[in-house]
């Protein structure tokens, strides 16, 4: 792969996840979905407990979330009604070939939850390790673990 056709897969990898993060934060499930593979595996199971062992977000963070329709269906489940806000940094993206790639965010988050939830508010920082596939022409997140530094109040 020349130079410039590495440079503008990079770039267009940085779009997608700008896609997935904004996704989230606007609860627009369908444009979060396209991002996906269609057998994409996404690892949040250490994304929401507490130092405690309380775990905020069950039905997103329990399991291994496998295929996009039913990782959908749990993060929708879990988010509907969570005010978020992510950020992504400095990418670290390699591409491996033509087709596949692999990169590290580091991310930042804030969650407000609805009344009656266990914390009202909560700061994550970590990473995000992710692998990429093109699908068609188009990148797409094929693999997602979510890793924390830290996880506490704002």
């Amino acid at each position: 792969m020349d130079i410039l056709t590495k440079l503008l897969a990079i770039e267009e990898i940085k779009c997608l996840k700008a896609r997935y993060f904004r996704g989230v934060d606007t609860q627009d499930w369908v444009l979060m979905k396209d991002t996906f593979a269609d057998d994409i595996v996404l690892d949040f199971r250490a994304a929401t407990t507490l130092p405690d062992g309380t775990n905020l977000m069950p039905g997103a963070t329990v399991d291994l979330l496998r295929g996009a329709s039913s990782a959908m269906q749990a993060i929708q489940a879990a988010v509907t009604g969570v005010s978020t806000v992510h950020h992504g940094h400095m990418p670290e993206i390699e591409i491996v070939d033509d087709n596949n790639a692999r990169g590290i965010w580091a991310m930042a988050d804030l969650m407000k939850f609805p009344a009656g939830a266990p914390v009202s508010e909560l700061a994550g920082y970590g990473y995000y390790h992710e692998t990429y596939c093109r699908v068609q022409g188009q990148w797409r997140i094929n693999s997602l673990t979510v890793t924390r530094l830290r996880l506490g109040p704002p």
